[in-house]
């Protein structure tokens, strides 16, 4: 393989990762929005304790901070931050080695040859209507196409780890001296996409493809719920690329949520010490997500 193909597939793999560690700055004066009465934000309780649980968005630009009071006070009231992943270990370089050989074909193989009829016209479809090179993913397999894929679009419209909630928070805890608790390790994220067998594989790209194409059409919209904290929107709007591919949706969302839910009980037993638990929204949402399956095991919710 070019070493050049190796330098794309690192640099956009780990787009959200690499870049990630510079303070955001942002002219309060000019860049403060209007409070609003929601927020993607939720304080779940039980009688022996509570957390905050915050819905993130990947979507983030400079233009989107400050963050709203409420989300800031959530902050301040804990002296523990959970966040999805460990991005210390993705913004690494044994990160961008385990990215290397679990996602990249050995010489002579092709994405391609790798595709069905369908998905392989999708694709290519796709990469002529966004301008980006076939000859750039042809040594990538499905799922590492589909994360370079995601980044490639997002970055061509500014969007960059940089500005992401969960950098934002675990930049902010580092400096404020919080306790970092990943809900799941690097290794376990990059593992989990790539043992995806490769029909799972195929329909990850593909769904990623509707995903993109939804969010390009909708990203002023979808921003403007997310700090509206309009759950059904969101929900109707950013679920919708999972509809055809329920078994991409069980293992990265349902599944997971499951595997999180006793971390995130167990953070509520806290004796008055809470904590910040900051996900993606895509895993609160819909009948399987943490929201309702925190409210089916009777913890109170309250949106804030």
């Amino acid at each position: 393989m070019p070493p050049s193909s190796i330098r794309f597939v690192s640099r956009n793999f780990l787009l959200f990762c690499l870049c990630a560690f510079l303070p955001i700055q942002h002219n309060l004066a000019e860049n403060e929005p209007a409070e609003p009465s929601k927020n993607c934000l939720w304080k779940v309780a039980n009688p022996l304790g509570s957390i905050y649980l915050l819905g993130t968005l990947s979507l983030m630009k400079a233009e989107d901070y400050p963050l709203s009071h409420a989300i800031e006070a959530a902050y301040e009231r804990c002296n523990t931050v959970f966040l999805e992943v460990d991005l210390g270990y993705l913004n690494g370089e044994e990160a961008a080695k385990q990215v290397s050989e679990l996602g990249m074909y050995p010489d002579g193989k092709r994405l391609n040859e790798n595709l069905s009829t369908v998905g392989r016209s999708i694709f290519l479809e796709t990469l002529e209507r966004l301008g980006l090179p076939e000859d750039h993913f042809q040594s990538l397999q499905p799922w590492l196409a589909a994360v370079t894929l995601l980044a490639l679009n997002l970055e061509r419209q500014g969007i960059t780890k940089r500005y992401e909630l969960d950098n934002y928070f675990y930049t902010k805890a580092q400096y404020d001296e919080k306790k970092i608790v990943p809900m799941e390790s690097g290794e376990a994220q990059i593992q989990l996409l790539a043992n995806m067998s490769p029909t799972q594989q195929e329909d990850f790209l593909k769904q990623t493809i509707v995903d993109i194409d939804i969010t390009n059409e909708k990203i002023t919209a979808i921003k403007a719920a997310w700090r509206a904290g309009d759950t059904k929107f969101l929900e109707a709007t950013l679920l919708k690329s999972f509809r055809s591919y329920q078994s991409v949706q069980e293992k990265l969302l349902t599944n997971r949520n499951r595997a999180w839910l006793p971390t995130v009980e167990n953070a509520c037993n806290n004796q008055g010490q809470p904590a910040l638990i900051v996900l993606s929204i895509h895993n609160l949402l819909g009948s399987d997500g943490l929201l309702e399956l925190l409210r089916s095991r009777g913890f109170s919710l309250e949106q804030l």
